[in-house]
């Protein structure tokens, strides 16, 4: 992949084969089972992100405009992408080997930032999120694979 334009077939073909989708996600995105490496869930972390920023957008856009209507519509894709979100990040966890519950650690985290014991609960934080973005997960088969019927 060096020295190629990104306006040509085969740079996107090479993205699309480093994916390797069906490999890479074992599974539905919103079962938790499974695994997911992680440059697929950075891939999907960022779109849910946007989603999220512009469904918060639109529901400031329509608080100011008195349309409760339109403000009410798009909770429901917010909190859909939400429980998205933490179904990946389960996957994310089961590729680590470390059980799912661990999704939950941020929770604790903010508490202790709320809590004045901010500089404990950021460095938890930060390291959790580098854990799940940086660290390659098992090689091997581990307890939460599932078998993909083709």
């Amino acid at each position: 992949m060096k020295n190629m334009n990104i306006f040509t077939y085969e740079f996107w073909e090479s993205i699309i084969k480093k994916l390797h989708w069906n490999e890479k996600i074992n599974g539905s995105i919103c079962s938790t089972k499974g695994r997911i490496s992680r440059f697929p869930f950075f891939i999907y972390s960022i779109m849910l992100i946007i989603f999220k920023l512009l469904c918060i957008y639109l529901i400031i856009d329509a608080t100011y405009s008195n349309q409760q209507n339109i403000e009410i519509g798009l909770i429901i894709p917010l909190i859909g992408s939400i429980y998205i979100e933490y179904m990946l990040t389960i996957k994310r966890l089961h590729d680590l080997n470390l059980s799912g519950w661990y999704v939950f650690f941020p929770i604790f985290f903010t508490i202790l930032i709320k809590n004045n014991i901010s500089i404990l609960g950021e460095i938890l934080l930060i390291a959790w999120f580098f854990m799940l973005f940086l660290i390659a997960g098992s090689k091997k088969k581990n307890k939460f694979d599932i078998q993909i019927k083709k």
